[in-house]
């Protein structure tokens, strides 16, 4: 989400104008996308987006077979995470949950890793409680992402701690990497 501005701002600045942006969510993503649009009014007409609104139920989208999971991100905020076929699942913004954990099995998982040990809050998890969440299944690597400055400065006490609980291949992502899914 926090790149789709600029991503539509590059689009009109190549004058990619002739195909549709393609961007699918949760209920209330159409207006999303509308009001950000009405605030940038350059981009009126400049920039044209397919807005697809999901119900939490299964789609597809460029060919791909997506299912999402209901998140518990906050009490006033619907999150999702994506499955993306048997490849790819994208956690965004949810504490450790076991039923995420065996609903990303099997595939590449990228998950919120905001804070470290000690400094949790109710919608992110610390290491510890990811580790434990992930113990047991089995994911070709873990990424973390969405790490607040106090995770960031301990990156590596922050993989110390999952690994401590999880067996698996687990790295921070990096901005720009690129990653072969098969």
């Amino acid at each position: 989400m926090s790149d789709l501005l600029p991503v539509l701002k590059a689009r009109w600045l190549a004058d990619e104008r002739a195909a549709a942006l393609p961007v699918a969510g949760p209920p209330g993503t159409g207006d999303l996308l509308d009001g950000l649009l009405d605030v940038h009014d350059y981009l009126a007409g400049r920039v044209a987006v397919d807005a697809r609104d999901h119900a939490p139920e299964s789609f597809s989208l460029a060919g791909v077979d997506i299912e999402p999971y209901e998140t518990a991100h906050s009490a006033s905020m619907r999150s999702f995470a994506y499955r993306l076929g048997d490849a790819l699942t994208v956690s965004g913004d949810t504490p450790a949950d076991p039923g995420l954990a065996a609903f990303a099995d099997g595939t590449t998982l990228v998950h919120d890793c905001a804070h470290p040990d000690g400094a949790g809050s109710d919608a992110h998890p610390t290491p510890a409680e990811l580790g434990a969440a992930l113990a047991g299944h089995d994911y070709p690597h873990v990424y973390l992402t969405h790490l607040y400055p106090a995770a960031d400065a301990r990156r590596e006490s922050l993989l110390a701690a999952v690994r401590d609980r999880y067996d698996g291949a687990v790295s921070v992502a990096v901005d720009g990497e690129r990653l072969d899914l098969g």
